[in-house]
């Protein structure tokens, strides 16, 4: 999955510069043009002032106050800068979704040094929401880690998620649709904090406190792991493959009987 992401990155730059490279062409083709047919020789003559007209006739006085608007010709090569910034913008985020793909931190520091993203927490966990064709493995491997500006990272991505309205496991499906789990037990224990944190407060009145929402999620990842994990032996060895996951729901069970508001009947 890795491997297509890069290969697809990769395609996307490609694709971006030979578009880029056209329109450059286009622009140089078009200054090359004529930019009127010349004249016939009796519509000159006819457009030559006569001796009465020309005294008449004075040429406007210049503005030259700072409030001038631009003429034609300043219009044209400012709206030209503008598109080829523009144009150098998009190149610069391709090549950075392609670092970030490869490497996340790669891709954040090509993204703080060419000014593409605003030197903070909560734009690059803005950036990670909402550009696509980033890796999903990829940002749930930055957020994963332990420093604490991946930690504000995260926190910063899951409040700008909202869960009003939602399920529990409802929510936790949105949650996780944008990223991948990283496979250590100590990242996916503070992702999971953080997202029982906010889904309280986007829903509160389900769940007494926090830690009730945060047992029951980590039971749901757990069972859904277990239960797609290839490696389960045959159905004789389920439970014995199952009983560790079998106590953490029991237990999950209990803190949520605690709570009469999680669901009418019973804990799923």
């Amino acid at each position: 999955a890795a491997t297509a992401a890069a290969q697809e990155g990769h395609l996307g730059l490609r694709v971006t510069e030979c578009l880029v490279s056209v329109i450059q062409a286009l622009d140089q083709w078009s200054r090359l043009l004529p930019n009127s047919c010349p004249p016939s020789p009796a519509a000159a003559a006819a457009a030559l002032p006569t001796p009465a007209s020309t005294s008449s006739a004075m040429p406007p006085p210049l503005d030259l106050s700072a409030d001038a608007e631009p003429g034609p010709a300043e219009a044209v090569s400012g709206g030209e800068v503008a598109l080829s910034r523009q144009r150098e913008r998009k190149v610069q985020m391709q090549r950075a979704i392609v670092q970030f793909n490869e490497k996340p931190s790669a891709g954040i520091k090509a993204l703080l040094s060419q000014g593409l993203v605003e030197d903070s927490e909560r734009a690059v966990a803005l950036w990670l929401l909402r550009t696509p064709g980033l890796d999903k493995s990829k940002i749930g491997e930055l957020m994963g880690e332990r420093d604490d500006w991946n930690k504000k990272v995260l926190y910063e991505y899951v409040d700008g998620l909202s869960f009003k309205g939602m399920t529990l496991d409802t929510a936790l499906r949105h949650f996780l649709s944008g990223f991948r789990l990283p496979g250590e037990a100590q990242k996916i224990d503070r992702m999971m904090e953080k997202f029982a944190e906010k889904y309280c407060r986007d829903c509160p009145g389900i769940f007494t406190n926090a830690d009730t929402a945060y047992v029951l999620s980590y039971s749901i990842i757990m069972l859904s792991t277990d239960a797609h994990n290839p490696a389960v032996g045959p159905p004789d060895d389920w439970v014995w493959c199952h009983l560790p996951c079998l106590f953490f729901w029991t237990n999950s069970c209990w803190v949520a009987s605690a709570n009469a508001r999680f669901l009418n009947t019973s804990p799923l």
